[in-house]
């Protein structure tokens, strides 16, 4: 048996709220998931299916109001989808990145073809120099530039009867194979690959982050930058401004990753205010919506700080309105006295006093802001001047109440839990006036009618 007593209450309307919330998070992570699975380019049909499978079981897991096992269960999936956007993240921008080293290695394999081509000088070959001055250029799709180089590579390719060589040509017939003998370009081009420089993956793992976070301008930009720099000659020179091109990539980079995330937060937000009734949340989602659609970064940030805080305000009041309302519900149908207007002195006042027909002179006040979890429970006394022997079977029957009402809340699946107690008889019986009660409580209902 205890007393006074601090108890924390969850309704089934919170509960819900919390899964509806937890599948919202879901969502988020599957759309992000199936962004990475399109830009990996990979195939996940059974992935998907079952994934869609695993939505419905959690939304009817929600319905059925099994919200300890959605929880565990979202959480399992989301933490799985997070890990797997990120493998195909990585994926899409190691082959990228690899799709961009290979123009660089057609492009310098072209290089090495028109030299020979030239030392050759026969003019049957002046329209294929063109087509590779534009492989070296990076002009063309892959397929075209390799295309090209096969061409040139057999027209550099040694005849039996071919005698008077050249410097070059001596060299590149050595790389190729014995004269008379036909190199595949494949086979030549993996025996003449260079391995690049250090710097040059680590740019092109760079540009291909900023290309798929979507910022294309600025990814072109600093490939210019790039070929700007192929063509210094000055080795220093090239260092320095190959150091540098890296140092601002990285820059270019972090940012471009601290923009994913506001989006794809701002991407969640906006659904989560879509479904709420409040008008602010309402008027807060269109603009982050545009602010999304110019992606004003500067606009989003200042909007999506302004939403979080007026989402969770709308989730806080609309938690406390549930609250007031089960717990007088609850107390009404143990008998207690609960009319029209209570759950507003509540609001108000930040506590409520009610009575008990059936236990004249005693009642129950709670106490605390229902905007928190926690609040305060206690028999009261509505006079000094009573038979104080009385109180302690008064508190026992209060215990035996918040029991019942423990259980009730239970069973509509909600939950009111003990967080500290005192013993019943511990402490005094807290004296209320309940003229000054309704008093307060008539004033308070007065000011809300003629807000």
């Amino acid at each position: 048996m205890s007393g006074p007593k601090v108890v924390r209450i969850v309704t089934r309307e919170e509960r819900i709220a919390i899964g509806q919330r937890q599948l919202a998070e879901l969502d988020r992570c599957i759309e992000a998931w199936q962004r990475a699975v399109a830009m990996a380019g990979v195939e996940v049909g059974a992935t998907i299916a079952k994934t869609t499978a695993h939505r419905t079981k959690f939304q009817t897991l929600l319905a059925d109001d099994k919200f300890m096992e959605l929880g565990q269960q979202v959480a399992s999936e989301v933490a799985y989808l997070k890990s797997e956007t990120e493998r195909l993240q990585e994926v899409a921008i190691q082959a990228a990145a690899e799709r961009k080293a290979n123009r660089l290695r057609l492009r310098e394999n072209a290089v090495v073809l028109i030299k020979a081509l030239k030392e050759k000088g026969r003019t049957e070959n002046e329209p294929l120099l063109a087509r590779l001055e534009a492989v070296r250029s990076g002009q063309g799709e892959v397929t075209d530039m390799e295309v090209c180089l096969s061409e040139a590579l057999r027209a550099l390719t040694p005849e039996k009867n071919e005698v008077m060589l050249t410097d070059v040509q001596r060299a590149l017939a050595a790389r190729l194979n014995e004269p008379g003998e036909v190199t595949t370009f494949d086979a030549w081009k993996a025996a003449n690959a260079a391995p690049l420089d250090s710097r040059i993956d680590r740019i092109y793992r760079q540009l291909a982050e900023l290309e798929l976070a979507g910022l294309l301008p600025a990814a072109a930009v600093f490939s210019k930058r790039l070929e700007a720099v192929e063509e210094v000659v000055d080795m220093p020179t090239r260092n320095l401004r190959l150091d540098s091109l890296v140092l601002d990539l990285a820059t270019a980079v972090c940012e471009a990753k601290a923009e994913m995330m506001l989006i794809e937060e701002a991407r969640g937000l906006v659904a989560e205010l879509s479904v709420r009734e409040e008008a602010i949340c309402q008027e807060m989602g269109t603009q982050l919506e545009a602010a999304l659609g110019a992606r004003d970064i500067t606009a989003l940030s200042d909007r999506l700080k302004a939403a979080k805080e007026a989402l969770t305000a709308a989730h806080i009041a609309a938690a406390a309105e549930a609250r007031r309302r089960v717990l007088l519900e609850g107390l009404a149908k143990l008998g207690y006295s609960v009319h029209e207007g209570m759950a507003g002195a509540w609001a108000e006042k930040g506590r409520i006093v009610l009575q008990k027909p059936s236990l004249p002179g005693y009642g129950v006040e709670i106490g605390g802001n229902t905007e928190g979890e926690r609040l305060q429970v206690r028999a009261v006394a509505f006079s000094a001047d009573r038979d104080t022997a009385r109180d302690r079977d008064v508190e026992t029957i209060w215990c035996g109440e918040f029991s019942k009402l423990q259980e009730d809340l239970a069973v509509i699946g909600g939950g009111l839990d003990i967080e500290r107690a005192l013993l019943v008889g511990s402490t005094p019986l807290k004296v209320v006036s309940m003229t000054e009660e309704k008093y307060e409580q008539r004033r308070v209902e007065h000011h809300q009618l003629n807000r």
